[in-house]
Parts: structure tokens; sequence; C-alpha cells
């Protein structure tokens, strides 16, 4: 059900998280990987993010956006590895997924970070869109809630 206007004012960070987990696909686990401790240009840092398929259809391709805060909850402007744009929300392809309903996916997965990037403390993904072996699209209804939430935000 998508969400309502009055809803998207009112809605909380907590709530938001929990109506994501209840979607027909969504972020199952974040976790920032190192690398490498010394090697950053080769082996960059990564904003880690598992997706589980819970559509009941095959997915073939999907997109997840990560956010970030340092240890003050302060926003981050997020700059991938060999990227030079640099925002506060940053969408991934997650190309040829190929994830059966059930299945998830991503061990290996997410937000590569340019070296710069040392002072993350907090991250959150979220499913942006997906798209099946038909053809069908699904966009999050929540998405632009979630930028509401937390692009450029503070962290409370």
């Amino acid at each position: 059900s998508l969400p309502t206007s009055s809803e998207a004012v009112t809605m909380t960070s907590a709530e938001l998280e929990s109506v994501l987990l209840e979607q027909p696909m969504y972020v199952e686990e974040t976790k920032y990987i190192i690398q490498h401790e010394e090697y950053k240009a080769l082996y960059p840092d990564m904003l880690r993010a598992i997706i589980k398929n819970n559509s009941g259809t095959d997915v073939k391709n999907a997109v997840v956006a990560f956010a970030a805060w340092d240890s003050n909850g302060f926003p981050l402007k997020l700059e991938g590895h060999l990227s030079f744009n640099s925002n506060y929300v940053v969408k991934c392809n997650y190309s040829d997924v190929n994830m059966i309903n059930g299945a998830t996916y991503g061990e290996n997965s997410g937000l590569a970070l340019d070296s710069s990037m040392n002072n993350i403390e907090t991250f959150k993904a979220i499913v942006v869109s997906y798209e099946d072996f038909d053809g069908n699209t699904w966009n999050n209804p929540y998405y632009d809630i979630w930028i509401e939430i937390y692009e450029n935000k503070k962290l409370n």
C-alpha cells in the first residue's frame, strides 16, 4: 500500500525501518567492510548491503541507495571509489543479481568508497527499485520518505 502524505509527515525512522522489512525486496543486513588497512586505493572500504527478495518472482536487477553519518550524527557526502561526484545519497546498481524468490544477494556488493572517506560511523541502505525477468519494475513507494528522513539530515 502506498504511504499517505500525512503518514509521510509523521513517520519516524523506526516506523519506516519496520515498514521496509515488509516490502517485496529489502535490505536485510548492512556492514562496513575494510578490505585492506593500508592499500585503500586498490582495496577500497565498502558499505555492504545484503538484499532479500521477498517478491514472489525472480529478480534480474536492483538499485540500492546509501546514506552515511559521522560519529556526531552529521550527514556525510559519500564519494564512491573512482567517482568524481559526492552526494549525501548515492545509488548503486546491483546488476544481474538473478535472485529467485527468498534468495539474498550482496555478500560482495555495495558502495566502494574513495580512500578519503574515513569518518563513517553509521550508514543506511534502501532498495530503491528492482526489475524482474518480464521487464516489470518495482519502485519503492517509501523511497521518498526515506530521502526526506535521511538525506543531509542529522541522525538522531
